[in-house]
């Protein structure tokens, strides 16, 4: 694909990831998006030991076993001839997109949550591919991420500190300590969740990776985070990141996740998800007020941090590090 492209422009400066976003025209006047990934300069891609993820679900042919429910948007993935990394080739969706601003109401939530079980009910029981482990997914945001990325003098690694640092404010002492244990040493974790049904994850559900069009959803933002773990590892994420612009309440959205998996929910898996969401992304709920210190960003920090550590607290009694 890199062999056609005639002229590229560039889309946005360096996103949070560090990563390169340009439109590309192609010999045949055809216009692609092209994501450039690599280590180089992704610390989100560090972060995960990322090694190409998307190349291989590409070569794997995982994409095309994608369900026509969820539009993918990738037109191919290959090595970058510039780098030691890759270029994801994608139709622009971006008239499609969640608006950054955007609260989703209940039924266009319901579409998304569906969409998502059909990926997941399309791979049930698969584990074929060396993708994202669960361990290099719980090393995210981990203390180990921190003081690499700090000793790299990228900023990120003094944000994350930070925000453990509230997140540990802000909760009970005895989960902050399972957590922090977990955070140190997810393998933990990843030992007991890999004895649950696994299935492919997208790995990075949030509404910034989603489109909502009338006919089908659109996620996009394949690889990194994508790999063969147990279902609600999705949800947890998702939640984590997106709730506070859901217009229903967290655990009606866990309701109906109930729901449409049915008899396929493990409950411990479910238990070990919710551990794991907060070893993953703890810092997540308090990182708008590490940022800006209102009062408003603290008060929503302390209220979700309030409902996962109640959620976390009864996971617990499953299963502990400590």
């Amino acid at each position: 694909m890199a062999q056609r492209v005639v002229r590229v422009e560039s889309l946005s400066a360096e996103g949070a990831s560090g990563n390169k976003v340009e439109r590309v025209f192609l010999d045949d006047g055809t216009e692609l998006v092209r994501k450039r990934v690599s280590p180089e300069w992704d610390w989100i891609s560090r972060a995960t030991g990322d090694d190409g993820r998307a190349l291989k679900m590409w070569d794997a042919g995982l994409f095309d076993r994608i369900p026509p429910s969820i539009d993918h948007a990738t037109v191919a993935v290959e090595r970058d001839s510039e780098s030691d990394g890759w270029c994801i080739f994608m139709r622009d969706v971006s008239d499609a997109m969640v608006g950054p601003e955007e609260v989703l109401d209940w039924p266009t939530l319901q579409r998304v949550l569906s969409a998502v079980a059909e990926l997941h009910f399309a791979f049930w029981g698969d584990d074929s591919a060396e993708l994202c482990s669960l361990e290099d997914r719980y090393h995210l945001l981990s203390p180990r991420t921190a003081k690499r990325e700090t000793e790299n003098g990228h900023p990120v690694g003094d944000t994350i500190s930070r925000c453990w640092d509230v997140f540990t404010e802000f909760i009970p002492d005895d989960i902050a300590q399972a957590i922090l244990t977990l955070a140190d040493r997810p393998e933990l974790l990843a030992e007991q969740l890999r004895g649950c049904e696994k299935t492919l994850v997208h790995g990075d559900v949030r509404l910034a990776n989603l489109g909502v069009p009338d006919d089908r959803v659109v996620l996009i933002d394949w690889g990194e985070r994508s790999g063969f773990a147990p279902a609600p590892v999705e949800l947890v994420s998702f939640l984590i990141f997106d709730a506070e612009r859901f217009d229903v309440p967290r655990d009606q959205v866990v309701a109906e996740f109930r729901r449409l998996y049915g008899d396929r929910l493990d409950e411990r898996a479910f238990e070990l998800a919710i551990i794991g969401g907060m070893v993953q992304l703890g810092p997540n709920p308090v990182l708008g007020y590490v940022l800006n210190g209102s009062e408003s960003a603290r008060a929503s920090a302390v209220e979700q941090l309030s409902w996962w550590a109640d959620k976390v607290a009864i996971a617990l009694e499953t299963w502990s590090p400590i």
